[in-house]
């Protein structure tokens, strides 16, 4: 068996996004989960984070942003403008991690 490479996560962080895209957010979850399980990586916190939030899952979505910053302080200023994060956006909690 192969063990799974840097590649694989951007791989399924593509599969992540893909699946978002055509609105299958567990498929979508699943695959950032993939993506997690090789290499916790900013990218998939971040997007994991927005599809809890577009299915009104605040707390999973909070707890994946904080991860995404806690990676990548860079994760704050998309936050900020993302209109995914509509959802928590006027939470204290959200606006404490983006600032």
């Amino acid at each position: 068996m192969t063990a799974l490479t840097n590649e694989d996560t951007f791989t399924f962080n593509n599969q992540g996004a893909a699946y978002y895209g055509l609105g299958d957010f567990e498929k979508s979850i699943e695959a950032y989960n993939r993506s997690l399980s090789i290499k916790p990586n900013a990218i998939a916190y971040y997007d994991k984070g927005a599809v809890y939030s577009l299915e009104k899952r605040k707390e999973e979505s909070l707890n994946n942003l904080k991860l995404a910053i806690e990676l990548d302080t860079n994760q704050k200023n998309k936050a900020k403008i993302d209109s995914d994060y509509n959802f928590v956006r006027n939470l204290d909690e959200f606006k404490e991690l983006v600032h």
